[in-house]
């Protein structure tokens, strides 16, 4: 399988949002919950941050068209990044509350202008936690998932059953 300058972008893009604290990561996750974006991250909280990965001008440019562009409370993440190619990206281009990473030629991501924390559509975020949680188990077409955590003595383990629920 060949992996693309985008592919490339967002495996950037999760290890910055596992560096920068979040504890759950999801990339390139369809779940028919309107926005689909290249890397979501959740912090210990209530704060996400979504990282839209640009490898093109074109690809930036589409962007824009989008509803979620167009209407910023409609999009996901408290917090918004594009992540491209240095200066594939005018800072003058972006919306005032956007965030701009960029990938030098070492590999290295810059974080050129941070983010403004906004307001964001939590049940878009919402369906796709509860997409991921179902996949993750392999339970897709099933009515719902049960979970239940157990903790230990360290912060850093825990086991989680899960069980499908039965069809009515």
């Amino acid at each position: 399988m060949r992996i693309t300058p985008h592919d490339r972008l967002v495996k950037k893009a999760r290890g910055w949002l596992l560096k920068h604290r979040h504890v759950i990561v999801i990339s390139e996750m369809a779940s028919g919950g309107g926005e689909e974006p290249d890397a979501i991250g959740f912090q210990h909280g209530a704060d996400s941050t979504v990282i839209e990965c640009k490898a093109s001008r074109s690809d930036f440019l589409r962007e824009r068209h989008k509803s979620h562009a167009r209407i910023p409370e409609q999009s996901m993440g408290n917090y918004r990044y594009f992540l491209a190619p240095k200066d594939l990206i005018k800072l003058n281009e972006l919306l005032p509350a956007d965030g701009l990473l960029e990938l030098d030629e070492n590999g290295r991501i810059r974080e050129t202008r941070g983010a403004m924390r906004k307001e964001r559509n939590l049940a878009h975020e919402y369906v796709l936690l509860c997409s991921c949680i179902r996949r993750l188990f392999g339970w897709e077409n099933v009515r719902g998932v049960s979970v239940k955590c157990y903790r230990y003595q360290t912060k850093n383990r825990a086991t989680v059953i899960a069980q499908p629920l039965p069809k009515p």
